[in-house]
C-alpha cells in the first residue's frame, strides 16, 4: 500500500499537470489573439508556455521512478528546487498577466478574442502558481520534520522516507512479526505435544497391559491368567462340573488359547464339590475352578475382570416376557 503522504503528492503532481495544461492552451490562444488586433504578445503569455513546459519535464522526472524503479530523478533537494522555481515564476507570470489584461488586452478598440484569452489566463495562473507553492511548501516542512529520522533525507529519494508513519508501521510490523511467531510457536508445540503423546501410547501401556503379552485380535485382552490346577480329587475339573451338574442346565465351552469359559444361567441345584483340604494353600487371584456353589461364584468363573461387562453372559428376562423358538408358529 502507498504511503498517504506519497498519494498527497501524486494528487499535487496531478492538479499542477492539469492546471499548467489550462495555462498552456489560454496563453497560446492569448499570444495568437494579440498578434492578429496588433498588440503584440504578451510577455507574461510566453514566460507561461515556457514555465508550463518547464513543469511537465520536471513532473515527469518525478514520476519516472514509479515506472522505473532505479531511475532516483525524484531526490529531496531537487524536487524542492524545481517546485520552488516553478511556483515563484507562475506566480510572478499571474501577476504580469493581470496588469496586461487590465491595461491593453481589454480596451473599446481590443479585439474580443484577446480580452476573452486574457481573462482566462489570469485566473489560471494564479490556480498554477499557487499549486506549486503549495507543495514546495508541504514538501520542505516534511523533508525538515524528517531530517532527524533520516540523515540523509535531502539525497535521498522522496519514495524511501516513512513520511508520518515511522511508528504505525514498525508497530504493525511487529505485531505481525509476533503473530507469526506465535503460529510458530504454536505449531512446534502441537507437534511437541503429538509426539509426548504418541512417546505415551507407546511406552507407558495400561496397568492391565503391562503384566500380560496378549496378542492381538487372537487372544481376549482382558483374560486372567490361567492358574496351576489344584489337585483335590483323581478326576479333572471339567469332569467334576460336567458330572457333577444336571441335565437340564446349559453349559457352554469355549476354548480361547488354553482358557475355559463357562456360561451358566439359572441352575437349580448343585452339588457341591468336596471342599479342599485345610492344608492346601489357595491364592486369592487364582480361578476358583471347584468353588462351593456356581450361582455365588458366577463373577469368579467369568474370565473378566471385576468392573469389565461381560457381554457374553446370557440377557435377562424383562417382565412378562420369556424365550420362544424361532420356528414357533404364532
Amino acid at each position: 500500500m502507498l504511503n498517504p503522504f506519497l498519494t498527497l503528492r501524486l494528487a499535487f503532481l496531478a492538479l499542477m499537470v492539469y492546471m499548467n495544461l489550462i495555462v498552456l492552451i489560454f496563453a497560446s490562444w492569448n499570444i495568437r489573439a494579440s498578434s492578429g488586433a496588433d498588440i503584440g504578445a504578451s510577455t507574461s503569455s510566453v514566460v507561461l508556455i515556457l514555465t508550463n513546459c518547464a513543469t511537465f519535464i520536471a513532473v515527469a522526472t518525478a514520476l519516472a521512478e514509479l515506472l522505473e524503479p532505479t531511475c532516483k530523478l525524484a531526490v529531496g533537494w531537487f524536487e524542492c528546487l524545481w517546485t520552488a522555481v516553478v511556483g515563484n515564476v507562475q506566480i510572478a507570470a499571474a501577476i504580469g498577466a493581470t496588469v496586461d489584461s487590465s491595461v491593453l488586452m481589454c480596451r473599446q478598440q481590443s479585439s474580443w478574442g484577446a480580452c476573452a484569452s486574457a481573462s482566462l489566463l489570469v485566473p489560471s495562473a494564479w490556480i498554477a502558481g499557487i499549486i506549486a507553492v503549495s507543495y514546495f511548501l508541504l514538501l520542505l516542512f516534511a523533508l525538515i520534520a524528517h531530517r532527524n529520522v533520516v540523515p540523509d533525507i535531502w539525497t535521498t529519494s522522496v519514495h524511501v522516507p516513512p513520511w508520518f508513519f515511522a511508528a504505525s508501521s514498525s508497530s504493525s510490523s511487529k505485531l505481525d512479526a509476533n503473530c507469526r511467531s506465535s503460529d510458530v510457536l504454536s505449531i512446534k508445540a502441537a507437534g511437541d505435544l503429538e509426539s509426548f503423546r504418541r512417546l505415551n501410547i507407546r511406552r507407558d501401556p495400561p496397568t492391565w497391559a503391562q503384566s500380560h503379552q496378549v496378542v492381538r485380535g487372537r487372544q481376549a485382552p482382558f483374560a486372567k491368567p490361567s492358574a496351576p490346577p489344584i489337585m483335590q480329587s483323581s478326576a479333572p475339573p471339567s469332569v467334576q462340573s460336567r458330572t457333577s451338574l444336571p441335565p437340564q442346565v446349559s453349559i457352554h465351552f469355549l476354548d480361547r488359547d488354553r482358557d475355559t469359559k463357562i456360561i451358566a444361567g439359572m441352575i437349580p441345584d448343585m452339588t457341591p464339590l468336596a471342599p479342599p483340604p485345610p492344608t492346601s494353600f489357595r491364592p486369592t487371584h487364582q480361578l476358583q475352578r471347584s468353588g462351593t456353589s456356581f450361582g455365588s461364584s458366577s463373577s469368579s468363573l467369568s474370565l473378566f475382570p471385576e468392573g469389565v461387562a461381560n457381554h457374553d453372559l446370557p440377557i435377562p428376562h424383562a417382565r412378562e416376557s420369556q424365550w420362544i423358538r424361532a420356528d414357533t408358529p404364532v
